[in-house]
């Protein structure tokens, strides 16, 4: 698939990049392992820096389009250099990058368009292999969607993300995903909805004056004619 080729070549074809010059740093040294990889484990481990520090077996063989048997032959050379190790899915996923340097300096080598297409893709991939565990993997689905440069179906996500920190009380990630996800939403009812929550927990916390802010945005909202309902409850926030 192009997609791979274009990974590949990110990789390697690197106008800075010397194998036969010794490693003066870290990045230098770890472009160097990644040279010496065969193609098939460049490709994978192109695919998994996009993906994250974390990934799992059927998320790379779905954006790869590989079998379970060619994946997994590449993951094992990957393991044997040490570059990848498995988790036990502690984190949700099995396998992860064995330091984040590495991730990093792959994921900075793919080119910056195919990083934003293979992040719409990885999006997708996540919504439809963990369709029944998407809360989970929310905030992982948002983060995709927001560098693969589709806001409003990112901002959704963010709002999930929100719910689901906020329901183990990780109030300043719930707080966090809001407000990102307030600065790409433009559908007003994802709109209210984030609204809604940021202010219930700014309400809790006692911040007076965030709580009658995302009120006054709210009851604009309302204004418009979006939900009439709101103004019973702003009204009794307020």
């Amino acid at each position: 698939p192009l997609f791979l080729s274009e990974v590949i070549r990110g990789l390697v074809e690197r106008p800075d990049f010397d194998e036969a010059a010794p490693p003066a740093s870290a990045r230098q040294a770890i472009e160097a392992r990644v040279a010496r990889l065969s193609e098939p484990a460049r490709a994978l481990v192109g695919i998994a820096a996009v993906v994250g520090q974390g990934f799992n077996i059927d998320l790379v063989r779905d954006v790869a389009g590989w079998t379970e048997n060619e994946v997994l032959d590449a993951l094992s050379e990957l393991i044997d250099r040490h570059v990848v190790k498995e988790t036990g899915g502690r984190t949700g996923y099995a396998y992860a990058f064995t330091h984040h340097l590495i991730q990093n300096t792959i994921y900075e080598a793919v080119p910056s368009g195919v990083r934003m297409r293979g992040h719409r893709h990885i999006a997708r991939m996540l919504e439809e292999t963990y369709e029944h565990r998407a809360g989970q993997f929310a905030a992982d689905i948002a983060h995709h969607h927001d560098l693969g440069q589709d806001p409003e179906r990112a901002a959704r996500a963010y709002c999930i993300a929100a719910r689901q920190a906020n329901d183990v009380y990780a109030q300043d990630e719930a707080l966090a995903y809001l407000a990102r996800c307030l600065e790409l939403a433009n559908d007003p009812a994802v709109r209210i909805e984030a609204l809604s929550l940021r202010e219930s927990i700014r309400a809790r916390r006692g911040d007076r004056d965030g709580q009658r802010k995302d009120l006054d945005e709210l009851a604009a909202l309302a204004a418009e004619g979006v939900d009439a309902t709101l103004f019973c409850d702003i009204a009794r926030r307020k």
